[in-house]
């Protein structure tokens, strides 16, 4: 008799589907107007050097950077290890942010709130798939 541990999580952990994610809660975040004194569709709010436009390119461009931290919890048994890897993905981030900004910060802050979110759902699933899988082999392993 196999019991399941939680019925809502995929069989396979894709990190392009929580960069996805990330983008889409960004561009959300961005378009949902009026937000007074934030970046919305109609107003750069209190920003002079934000707008619509490039808060949307700035997500689009670090979608990769979060697919790669959702990849490095998948791939990560260390917790030393995968916080110096997405420190490094999160500051390869920043780099890519800044190019494509023209030195515009438009989501510092998102790279490390939402890449570190992605990374923990990525390394979290893998850990629940891990004992299911075991459950239902009787808890042998292999």
């Amino acid at each position: 008799m196999m019991t399941t541990m939680m019925t809502t999580v995929p069989v396979q952990v894709r990190p392009a589907a929580l960069a996805r994610q990330v983008l889409q809660a960004l561009l959300d975040e961005v378009t949902l107007t009026p937000k007074p004194g934030l970046v919305d569709l109609r107003s750069r709010g209190a920003h002079a050097d934000l707008n619509w436009a490039l808060m949307c390119h700035s997500a689009c461009v670090l979608q990769p950077v979060f697919a790669a931290m959702a990849q490095a919890g998948c791939d990560s048994d260390d917790d030393d290890g995968l916080r110096q890897r997405i420190g490094a993905i999160g500051r390869e981030g920043e780099v890519l942010m800044l190019a494509a900004t023209d030195g515009v910060n438009t989501h510092r802050g998102a790279i490390w709130a939402l890449g570190l979110l992605a990374t923990a759902a990525a390394q979290q699933a893998v850990v629940i798939i891990a004992v299911t899988a075991c459950l239902r082999h009787g808890g042998k392993h292999g």
